[in-house]
């Protein structure tokens, strides 16, 4: 989902994607607060993430989409990303605006990182089709458009290099960690470790191995921000697999995926295994096993056979050495505290939140405490059979308290309840309220009204900001303003302006303060 005003008529409208032989929908809002829904005629492709953006710098908002899936091979022209030109009514038409990109990819985000004024993108690839796990490109796209034309291209800086073979990435988000004023870049992924890239005026380079993290390999599904420990730079929360699970792992006992065409068919046959009594063993049954690879029948005559044998017994040598191998070293949903100097500090969130996959988080204050909080929902219903789904999670609120600790509050308290596959997540205003709308696999979308709300809401001018907060009791906290966020979702870019603030100042990433709001 992603939300923005595509009409020009100050009410924010959202984007909802659509599997393939459904097309997306916008649904535009009316004053009454209702919607109006417009299908978007583009029902061959798969919609992964979406983003709205001021691409050619016209004043109004055009669409980007991301296409993915696994139905057909790799390279096939379904997996082409999408771009739609707004003309300012609120009418899209699709427009030769990109590259080819034939990837199926996951998650577009915008920022004006080389500080031209306009929003370039990184557009995350997700799978290589029937080549699972196999790293597919991500790329760097450079807004080279004029008011005449849109028009983006491959920027094949030298990290580039890095990026053609990053991971089966989820979810990532521009933002300036280091607080130097250059935003920079956060990738996680399936089986990826978190990703750091520093932005040194325009180029990224990597600085994973210096944010003093170790062995942070998960199935991470999003990353969401905030300044929850109110320091007055930003923190992360990243949602992965929980740890309601039957598989265990960590640095020393991971679980991994070795991947090989073992049977000389053609195909990549990805054989999961994990730790059982500090031994390591294949993760699937016999049958499962046998019905990819059909040598292994003669290897395993009996299923008590196959039941003592380790992994390294199953397997050559020769066949474990040649294999693509990915890890995955926790499962722990966490925050991720930054300690400042781009250091980092990871850690699980509360017990309560770990039951099931997080996907998309909604990060605000919620209990108008002047304390971020956090929203977040999940499940995963489609997980193979031998695994079952995870499906324990009925959404959750985590009451930030300041200092980057977090409260779980009872759904008879919250009101928030989300008992589903639950993926997208979006905060959208209307006229008199705060919503938040979930969205739902093969299901209906959720909507949650937040039932006190401030006085003011401010919508940002600048493409790229922030906002510095100020309160009574000295806390200072920090808020960006994202292109981009959580799971394949962009929620509304305005702030709620916190009712027990002094002063809030918002600023371009040069430092400067570019409005200085009124709180009272």
């Amino acid at each position: 989902m992603a939300v923005a005003d595509v009409n020009g008529d100050e009410l924010e409208d959202v984007f909802i994607g659509g599997a393939a032989g459904q097309a997306g929908t916008l649904k535009i809002q009316q004053n009454d607060g209702t919607f109006k829904e417009i299908p978007l005629q583009d029902e061959l492709y798969e919609d992964m993430g979406a983003l709205f953006l001021d691409a050619d710098s016209d004043g109004d908002q055009d669409l980007y989409i991301v296409s993915g899936g696994s139905s057909h091979e790799t390279g096939d022209t379904l997996y082409q990303d999408r771009f739609y030109k707004n003309d300012g009514s609120g009418s899209f038409t699709k427009t030769n605006a990109l590259p080819e990109l034939n990837i199926s990819g996951a998650t577009v985000n915008a920022a004006d990182y080389d500080k031209d004024g306009d929003l370039d993108l990184f557009i995350g690839g997700r799978i290589r089709p029937w080549e699972y796990p196999m790293a597919p490109e991500s790329v760097l796209l450079k807004n080279e458009s004029t008011p005449s034309n849109i028009k983006f291209e491959k920027d094949n800086q030298p990290i580039s290099k890095t990026f053609s073979n990053l991971g089966m990435v989820t979810a990532s988000l521009w933002t300036d960690f280091n607080n130097d004023s250059w935003l920079d870049l956060i990738v996680v992924g399936e089986f990826m470790a978190i990703r750091f890239f520093q932005n040194d005026l325009g180029k990224l380079k990597e600085v994973t191995s210096e944010t003093g993290l170790k062995n942070t390999h998960g199935w991470w599904n999003s990353i969401n921000a905030g300044d929850f420990d109110n320091d007055g730079d930003t923190d992360y929360i990243l949602g992965n697999l929980g740890l309601n699970s039957r598989y265990k792992a960590n640095a020393k006992e991971p679980l991994c995926i070795y991947a090989s065409d073992y049977d000389k068919n053609g195909r990549i046959d990805p054989v999961m295994c994990y730790y059982n009594n500090g031994k390591n063993y294949v993760a699937h049954s016999r049958s499962d096993l046998i019905d990819q690879i059909n040598a292994m029948r003669g290897r395993f005559r009996t299923f008590e056979d196959y039941s003592k044998a380790t992994f390294e017994e199953s397997f050559t040598k020769e066949e474990i050495k040649n294999a693509y191998v990915v890890k995955s070293e926790t499962f722990a949903n966490a925050y991720l505290e930054n300690t400042g100097g781009g250091k980092f500090k990871i850690s699980d969130l509360p017990r309560t939140s770990q039951i099931a996959p997080i996907y998309s988080t909604t990060i605000s204050d919620f209990n108008d405490d002047g304390n971020l909080d956090v929203l977040a929902i999940g499940n995963f219903y489609s997980g193979e059979t031998f695994a079952g789904r995870y499906d324990a999670s009925i959404g959750t609120l985590l009451e930030g308290n300041g200092t980057g600790h977090f409260n779980s509050v009872n759904v008879d308290k919250s009101g928030f309840f989300v008992q589903a596959d639950a993926k997208g997540q979006v905060k959208l205003f209307t006229t008199n309220d705060e919503l938040i709308i979930s969205s739902v696999n093969d299901g209906n979308l959720k909507v949650h009204k937040k039932l006190s709300r401030a006085q003011k809401v401010y919508s940002p001018k600048n493409k790229d900001a922030y906002a510095l907060i100020e309160y009574e009791n000295g806390k200072k906290q920090k808020i960006e303003f994202y292109y981009g966020t959580g799971y394949l979702s962009q929620g509304s870019r305005k702030l709620v302006i916190p009712q027990n603030a002094v002063s809030v100042r918002i600023l371009d990433f040069e430092g400067n303060a570019t409005e200085i709001l009124t709180v009272q």
